[in-house]
């Protein structure tokens, strides 16, 4: 089973500090925790399944609109109806 970490932060002169980090059991809870994190210079997704991490930049994510597979980008109107 997969488990979704939001991390946040700011940058320094050194490279990333993080202020955020929690874990969610599903894409969708880690998506709707973007609100939290959306004043941080930067904000992502790890993705842990197995033997394999890799992360995801939520702004990035586009939500398939109908059978015709039109996308659009998820944005903070769209998260309220996820």
């Amino acid at each position: 089973m997969a488990e979704y970490i939001v991390l946040a932060g700011k940058n320094t002169t050194s490279g990333e500090a993080c202020k955020y980090e929690k874990t969610f059991n599903s894409l969708e809870e880690a998506l709707k925790a973007r609100e939290d994190v959306e004043e941080y210079p930067w904000y992502r997704i790890v993705v842990r399944e197995g033997n394999f991490e890799y992360s995801i930049d939520p702004r990035r994510i586009r939500l398939k609109m109908d059978d015709r597979s039109e996308e659009r980008r998820v944005g903070k109107e769209c998260m309220e109806s996820v």
